[in-house]
């Protein structure tokens, strides 16, 4: 039993088993992987929707403008109550 656990533990032949899995494992699911550890790595900064609403919502007059503060700011409250 040590032998096999000394098998594992071996960094060479854990780097051939993960090289097999990746030969093995279909190229959709490492894009999709791939992606994932990407999201999770991100760096995430806090929003500011007040400046978010003013600088790219040019198009819309003020009380608009007030409506999707107000409407981001719900969604926002909403997502934070999920999690």
């Amino acid at each position: 039993m040590t032998n096999l656990i000394n098998v594992f533990l071996d960094s060479k032949s854990l780097m051939n088993l993960f090289k097999l899995r990746e030969q093995l494992e279909p190229s959709s699911t490492c894009e999709a992987t791939n992606h994932a550890v990407e999201i999770l790595d991100a760096k995430y900064k806090k929003a500011n929707l007040a400046k978010v609403v003013h600088e790219h919502c040019q198009h819309l007059s003020s009380p608009q403008k007030k409506i999707s503060f107000s409407a981001y700011l719900r969604e926002m409250r909403n997502c934070l109550r999920e999690y």
